[in-house]
């Protein structure tokens, strides 16, 4: 099964996917991937749309979904 949501990150745009099949998860940026690190808004708008993507896979398997960020 795959999932997809896209949202916005300050002037970016995030599509990111989730492939059981693969059990990936990947991150494509419009219109380019950010040079720069985000700010703590535009962190905080990537985590929301990567929190909300989550919770449909963890609902979809009837599980909970552990994310660990590094950096």
């Amino acid at each position: 099964m795959k999932w997809k949501n896209t949202f916005v990150v300050g002037v970016y745009k995030c599509e990111m996917t989730y492939s059981t099949g693969k059990n990936l998860m990947r991150a494509k940026w419009w219109p380019n991937l950010p040079a720069r690190r985000l700010s703590d808004q535009e962190r905080e708008q990537y985590r929301s749309g990567r929190d909300n993507l989550l919770a449909e896979v963890g609902k979809a398997i009837g599980g909970s979904v552990l994310v660990l960020e590094v950096g």
